[in-house]
Order: structure tokens, then sequence, then C-alpha cells
């Protein structure tokens, strides 16, 4: 029962940052295609590992990542190819 509390708790956590996360825009600073084709119905379907960095207000830098599953084919950030996103936080 506890975990299922702590499960539900968590949904609601993600759920409220769109709501009442503060915005603010990330660098991304790389991003790598990890392990090889995923075993899926659907082929040419890969995880890459995206990682950003933003600063706050106070100064302080952020660095993150997170997961995101596309076909084969995507752009390499680069110092001449900066790519900025949108992204929320507490």
């Amino acid at each position: 029962m506890l975990i299922a509390v702590l499960m539900i708790a968590l949904g609601l956590l993600r759920i409220s940052l769109g709501f009442i996360g503060e915005k603010d825009t990330a660098v991304i600073t790389g991003i790598r295609r990890q392990g090889g084709e995923r075993g899926e119905a659907v082929p040419n379907r890969y995880t890459y590992v995206v990682s950003y960095t933003f600063t706050l207000p106070g100064g302080e830098k952020i660095d993150g990542f997170t997961y995101n599953i596309g076909n084969a084919v995507y752009i390499k950030v680069s110092d001449s190819n900066i790519r900025m996103t949108p992204i929320r936080y507490f």
C-alpha cells in the first residue's frame, strides 16, 4: 500500500511541474545514441541521451540529462550548432 501511495505521489509531482514549475531555457550540450537498435516491432528505433545545462536566477549552473526514443537520424550538437529547448523545474 505504501509503494502504491508513493507511485501516485510521484505521478502527481510530475503533472504539477507543468502547472507550478518555473520556466527557463536550457542549452543542449550533447546528444548520443545509447546501445543498439531497440528490440521493438517498429524497426530503426534507438534510445538517445540528451544532455543539457541551464542557469538558475541566483547564478548556479545546473547540468542534467534525459532519455529520448527516436529513429536512426539525429543532429549532433557542436559549437557552431547550438540548440536550445524550453524546460520547467521546481
